[in-house]
């Protein structure tokens, strides 16, 4: 069971679809599954380099089944779910639910719900249901 530390230390956890590129901090990275938790990158469940700066870039080439972030913005192309606790979402199209606890979610269109707390929503097109408290959705 993760505890709330594991969380906080969690900061992102990347499934990409076959042939995508993973760069994180210009390294580049590929693999069924890619975290980063605290200090370490981890690939397919083994820990293979260190990420000791404070500010991580992440740049996916490709499509990904599932993103989540614990803090950070977000730019993706195509997503299956997207998840982040702080930080803007900017993608294409999602085939999945899309939430943030605080951020704004731009996508051009979302074939699940979308959810923010404190954020504005914003995509061409959303198939399920749109919710935020504070702020606006605009389709």
């Amino acid at each position: 069971m993760m505890g709330f530390f594991d969380s906080i230390t969690s900061l992102l956890t990347v499934k990409p679809k076959s042939g995508t590129v993973i760069n994180i901090n210009g390294k580049t990275y590929r693999g069924e599954r890619i975290e980063i938790n605290g200090d370490s990158i981890i690939v397919n469940g083994k820990v293979i380099d260190s990420c000791e700066q404070k500010e991580i870039s992440v740049k996916i080439d490709g499509d990904v089944k599932e993103l989540t972030t614990s803090t950070g913005d977000v730019v993706a192309k195509g997503v299956g779910r997207l998840t982040t606790t702080s930080g803007d979402i900017k993608c294409g199209t999602v085939s999945g639910d899309v939430q943030t606890t605080s951020g704004d979610i731009e996508c051009t269109s979302i074939d699940g719900s979308v959810q923010t707390v404190s954020g504005d929503v914003s995509a061409t097109s959303i198939s399920g249901s749109a919710r935020t408290i504070s702020g606006d959705i605009s389709k």
